[in-house]
């Protein structure tokens, strides 16, 4: 649910590095498929590693870094990243949408803290003031538009200015207040969460998961404030302590959350960590506490019922996409290797390399009791 392969590619080379914008800060125009490398050698791997589809989102320099796209990682006969877009949303090839066809999600990153702190040279006063400003001028123009469509249906045609009143670069704002959009939020202190909780409420809209969020299990009272529904976490199992605003992670994190009630999703943000290991990642926050179930929904199901593709993805199930990967042991037991994975019901390892795994790698690992562990956390 977090990734930036394709738009971060290996190899890192001069020229296939387009996960952000220097151009400003807010850019909600800007889109992480106008960027998606098909070359990155990333793409085999993460399959290597089980995984079929990602969120590919723009980098977190941009306080708004534009519209994300979900992807199958399997190659296609077009070779176009168009291609690989899971839904495309209708506005992939338009600039509107029609009320005449089915809904489809689009997606959209968030970022706040250090990161746009340090490549503007801005502070958090600087960058709310930028989420404000802009979710005020699409804010502006759903008025607009909703007077516009009020008159219409009240009959009032000589009031009804000539053209429907829009605004090709705040389109997707717009869209936002219309909860037509899962925004995902790199946020990462107590600080952070609590001006962007006051902004969904300032500006009537949802963010769908909080990323990276190392100090939410501190707060699970302060996530519920949120307008609409309290976010999911998304986040490392140990990874932290890499900057000053993730220092205060714990593994403990994901049982924490989810003992209050709210959803946890496990990520890689690849390629901060190589995405053919994301197992690993559920793995780790099993080990220190999280349930069995919630752990390996952490990878599947609950990222695919957030970003919207619960109808299709993250369950076997008659109709769903034959996405499936069949593990040599159980997923959660430590070294699981995929033994073939499918994509679309295609197998996509040519020439899988296996190894008989005993008995007790069959069945859910056995972990230490921490509680007393997680309460002092």
């Amino acid at each position: 649910m977090h990734s930036h392969i394709g738009v971060y590619s290996a190899p890192d080379l001069q020229g296939a590095s387009d996960g952000n914008s220097l151009k400003g800060t807010i850019g909600p125009w800007l889109r992480s498929i106008d960027g998606l490398n098909t070359h990155d050698d990333s793409f085999p791997l993460s399959i290597s590693g089980g995984v079929t589809t990602s969120l590919i989102l723009p980098g977190s320099a941009n306080a708004i870094g534009g519209q994300a796209y979900a992807i199958k990682l399997r190659p296609t006969s077009e070779r176009s990243p168009s291609s690989m877009v899971l839904e495309p949303p209708f506005t992939l090839n338009s600039s509107a949408t029609s009320p005449l066809l089915p809904h489809r999600w689009r997606h959209m990153k968030h970022g706040i803290g250090e990161n746009p702190s340090r490549v503007y040279g801005d502070t958090r006063l600087d960058t709310q003031w930028a989420f404000r400003q802009a979710y005020n001028e699409a804010r502006k123009i759903k008025i607009e538009q909703d007077d516009f469509c009020a008159k219409v249906d009240a009959g009032l045609w000589g009031d009804i200015p000539a053209e429907f009143p829009e605004d090709f670069q705040w389109e997707a704002l717009v869209d936002v207040l219309r909860g037509r959009v899962k925004v995902n939020n790199h946020c990462y202190e107590a600080v952070d969460f609590d001006q962007q909780i006051r902004l969904t409420n300032e500006f009537k809209f949802s963010i769908t998961a909080f990323h990276h969020a190392h100090e939410a299990y501190l707060v699970p009272d302060l996530l519920k404030k949120m307008y609409g529904k309290p976010p999911a976490i998304a986040l490392f199992a140990t990874n932290g302590r890499y900057k000053r605003e993730a220092y205060r992670g714990s593994e403990f994190a994901p049982r924490i959350l989810s003992d209050a009630g709210l959803k946890v999703v496990m990520k890689s943000d690849h390629f901060v960590l190589d995405s053919r290991f994301l197992l690993y990642e559920a793995q780790q926050a099993h080990f220190y506490g999280l349930d069995h179930d919630e752990a390996l929904a952490s990878v599947t199901t609950t990222p695919a019922e957030l970003q919207g593709f619960g109808h299709r993805l993250g369950y076997v199930k008659a109709g769903y996409d034959a996405d499936i990967v069949i593990w040599d042991s159980h997923p959660l037991a430590l070294g699981a290797t995929p033994k073939q994975v499918f994509i679309d019901g295609i197998p996509q390892l040519s020439s899988p390399y296996i190894i008989p795994k005993p008995d007790e790698f069959q069945v859910e690992p056995k972990v230490p009791n921490f509680d007393k562990d997680a309460k002092d956390a």
